[in-house]
């Protein structure tokens, strides 16, 4: 993770997510969510780190709290592509094959994605 802002938006995403996909109806029902281990400090999670950086009140009051950040949300037009269709994006807006973009590091990574095509 780049920040702590951001761990902390996609700790809430991934606690959230099922109840607004319609699994359950709160985030502490999910059968298979850590939310039970950060509240009850119990398990095989380091819930220490998370709750270091959330900071004073308790996990379940952050985590039932409106998702301030974005994550994995994307607010315009789409529409689903197929990993074959995507590398075929890629290469026509980028003149590159995906895997080469993959096997960038990083800031180089980076550097091609946000630079005008």
């Amino acid at each position: 993770m780049e920040s702590d802002s951001y761990f902390t938006t996609v700790l809430k995403y991934i606690h959230q997510d099922p109840k607004k996909a319609g699994l359950c109806g709160s985030v502490d029902e999910y059968k298979w969510s850590s939310y039970k281990e950060y509240v009850q400090k119990d398990g095989i999670v380091d819930y220490e780190l998370a709750l270091g950086i959330i900071g004073d009140g308790s996990f379940a009051e952050f985590m039932n709290g409106n998702a301030d950040g974005r994550c994995l949300e994307f607010a315009g037009p789409g529409k689903r592509m197929t990993d074959e269709e995507l590398a075929v994006e890629i290469e026509e807006t980028f003149k590159m094959k995906a895997a080469m973009i993959r096997d960038e590091p990083k800031e180089s990574r980076n550097r091609i994605f946000w630079s005008p095509y």
